[in-house]
């Protein structure tokens, strides 16, 4: 079984990789067919899971490879952003009336409050753009202060750090570059990443970590957390088995959400 989901990752990825060096980035569903050795049935359902997966765009009889999406923030791919929402409705159901939430700016974990709109929160974020979200009218949104760190309006610095130094969160809702079981979780950005420290530290509930498929076994540049500090993944369905069973072995409950259910 194991190598059978090895054989279909592998001819997945080689679908991938012929669809980016063909130069129209399209393929037929037979050259597809014949290039891989399956059925075109079989040609048919991985193109089906790929496009919801984002990653490539099904029209009659043929694929298209999209643009790689953005990483960070609003990834302009539909496919992608579902389900980031699919995640963060999941994230919203662990939060309970008049609790202190710690965010970061992460879409993912920004998108949590659009579930939570009946619900009196106290939000504490460095992400400005919280600021724009639909709340309940009882709820509070605390900034962190600090510089903002544009393009994601990230409020960074020893402004943002020294608030949330005395602030205690019922939970933290955190999303990251990337997350694996021997780094934990990690970020691109130096300046964030003593921001996100501080809230997996002064988070006294649980810490959840929402992140799709595409940060799964990946490492970035400075560390957040490291895995025992992590008690929650909620992600989708299609990460790696191995990298999330490697996560979970390490003590963190994984839930994996199917963003069309």
């Amino acid at each position: 079984m194991k190598r059978s989901v090895q054989d279909v990752r592998q001819r997945r990825d080689l679908m991938i990789q012929a669809l980016n060096q063909s130069p129209s980035k399209s393929l037929t569903v037979e050259s597809l067919a014949q290039l891989a050795k399956v059925s075109t049935m079989t040609v048919r359902r991985d193109l089906n899971l790929l496009a919801k997966m984002g990653i490539i765009e099904r029209h009659h009889g043929y694929a298209i490879l999209n643009e790689v999406p953005f990483f960070e923030g609003d990834t302009q791919n539909p496919h992608i952003e579902q389900i980031k929402q699919a995640i963060a409705e999941k994230a919203a159901t662990y939060i309970e009336e008049k609790m202190t939430i710690y965010m970061n700016t992460s879409t993912t974990a920004m998108h949590v409050m659009d579930y939570l709109k009946e619900t009196p929160v106290t939000v504490v974020t460095n992400n400005l753009r919280m600021s724009e979200q639909e709340m309940h009218p009882s709820s509070t949104i605390i900034l962190s202060g600090g510089e903002i760190h544009f393009p994601k309006a990230a409020l960074v610095g020893e402004l943002a750090a020294d608030s949330l130094r005395h602030i205690n969160a019922n939970i933290c809702i955190m999303g990251c570059s990337g997350i694996n079981a021997q780094v934990g979780i990690t970020t691109g950005d130096f300046r964030e990443s003593k921001v996100n420290q501080l809230m997996v530290q002064n988070s006294h509930g649980l810490v959840i970590v929402v992140a799709d498929y595409r940060k799964i076994g990946v490492t970035s540049n400075f560390q957040v957390a490291g895995i025992q500090k992590i008690d929650i993944l909620i992600t989708d369905t299609y990460g790696d088995p191995a990298l999330l069973k490697e996560i979970e072995e390490a003590g963190v409950t994984v839930i994996q959400i199917d963003e069309a259910s």
